[in-house]
């Protein structure tokens, strides 16, 4: 698992994967719960890379929000830990 808890490393990290992969993208495949203060989602993220060609990679995040509405956390975990996406979602219960 994976956690962003600044937002200067997400945008860090958003930045360099469109700089290396030019047609970068991020499907949300589907919900597994929706809160008022987060989610969980299978996401896939997929482009060509500029030195490795095309790739695909699955991922749940679990983005959740403060009581303000901004981003306050993003979880990443394997797509075969629902179950622990799920706890962490529900730890995060305001």
């Amino acid at each position: 698992m994976t956690e962003f808890t600044n937002p200067d490393d997400h945008v860090a990290l958003l930045a360099s994967a469109v700089e290396l992969t030019p047609d970068y993208m991020v499907e949300n495949l589907r919900l597994y719960a929706v809160e008022p203060w987060g989610h969980v989602v299978l996401t896939l993220l997929s482009g060509t890379a500029i030195d490795r060609g095309f790739f695909e990679s699955y991922i749940l995040a679990v983005p959740m929000w403060g009581e303000s509405g901004y981003l306050t956390l993003i979880a990443i975990y394997e797509p075969e830990d629902v179950d622990a996406a799920l706890a962490r979602l529900r730890e995060c219960k305001p």
